[in-house]
Order: C-alpha cells, then structure tokens, then sequence
C-alpha cells in the first residue's frame, strides 16, 4: 500500500474548509449559528464522499462478513464435535484455544468427542446464519472498507441515484485472537486472517432518510 494516497484522509480537510466558508458566508447574512450547523450536519452525511460509504460497507459488512471459524456438521451450541487433530485446523483445536481465551467452556467429553459451549464472554464472537440466529461457529476477525477506491452511477435497476462504490477489504483480528497463546494453539489463524484482507469489493449504495445504505454487494 506504500505511496498509495488513503481518499478518506484527503476528502476531510476539504470538506472542513468548505464548511467554514458557507457559515461565514451565512452568519454574515444574519442566519443563525444553530441553523448553520444543522444543515451542514444534515448535508454531509448524504454527500459522495469517500467517509460516508466507507461507513455505510462497514455498517452492511458488520455480521456479514465476519472471519469465524465453523464445523460443516455441527452447527449449533452446546457444540459437540469429535477429537480430531493433524488435519488442518481442527475444530477441537479451535475449541481448545478459545477455551484457554475464556470464550467456551468445556462441559462434557468422552474417549471421542468434546462437547463445548459459549460462555458470556464469548457470546459477542458467536456467529450468525442469515436469519441471525448463532450457528456454533466462532469468530476471530471482522472485514471492513480499508481504502475507497471509486465510484459511478448505480446499475440500470438500482434505485434513482444510487451509487456503484468499489474498495478495498481490510480484515483485523479480533483481541482475542492475538493472544500469543492462541497463536500457538492456531498457527493457521494468521493466515486465515490475510487470506481476505485486500481483495476487492463493490457495493451498490442508495440514500435514505438515514445517509447512505448498502442494498447489495460482494467482496471477492
């Protein structure tokens, strides 16, 4: 990312300077201080600009695109798996090091199987299926808008001026994931971790009463 400019830096000072010239400009014509600031508080939350999308794909990709850690059969909590180790990262290995982290607990076990569950700390890394409803699976990063990179008119069946935006994914580890101990435990999970950070995204954005909002999008 060296000697690339980061837009969402450069868009602020403008936008400040901008700002400060329309309220001279308005208190100079007798207009209130208040009713200035209120309407640039309202405009600059539905103007295109690099901060206003970067927060509606970060709002949109919030519980959609969570790193997390799931078994293909078992998808529910208490989660019951078997003892598998030396196959890639295993769920019991998952378990074992969330547990150390105070994630999940321990609750029953066998010569073959592992039964764990969600303690209260571990509940706000518990992932979601589409209706919201926790899956058994446990995550240990999060995707976010690292860098817009541009913009055009939306898609023929889009809604009247939404917009088309493209950017960059930037993945972060979770605290609880850059626990040494936990690195140990999962030497696979740094990997897991880059393995989305800096692919490409592009969702559609329209503007509602709120600012702008996601619709629709993808990160490849």
């Amino acid at each position: 990312m060296s000697g690339i400019r980061n837009p969402l830096w450069q868009a602020s000072p403008s936008a400040t300077r901008h700002g400060w010239r329309a309220g001279l400009g308005a208190a100079a014509h007798g207009v209130p201080w208040l009713a200035v600031l209120a309407v640039a508080a309202c405009s600059s939350g539905s103007s295109e600009s690099p901060e206003n999308f970067k927060k509606a794909i970060d709002a949109y990709l919030k519980d959609r695109a969570r790193l997390c850690y799931a078994s293909p059969v078992y998808d529910s909590w208490p989660n019951k798996i078997p003892k598998v180790t030396g196959f890639g990262t295993s769920m019991y290995e998952v378990f074992q090091a969330t547990t150390k982290a105070g994630l999940t607990s321990l609750t029953r076990q066998d010569a073959n199987t592992a039964t764990y569950d969600l303690t209260p700390k571990g509940q706000a890394f518990a992932g979601k299926g589409p209706n919201g409803q926790l899956n058994g699976s446990i995550c240990f990063g999060e995707t976010t808008a690292g860098t817009i990179e541009k913009w055009a008119p939306g898609p023929a069946n889009a809604s009247k001026g939404s917009q088309l935006v493209f950017f960059t994914a930037r993945t972060t580890a979770y605290e609880w994931a850059n626990d040494p101990e936990v690195g140990k435990a999962l030497p696979a999970l740094q990997a897991d971790l880059r393995s989305t950070d800096g692919k490409r995204g592009q969702v559609v954005v329209t503007l509602t009463n709120e600012g702008w909002s996601v619709v629709d999008g993808t990160v490849q």
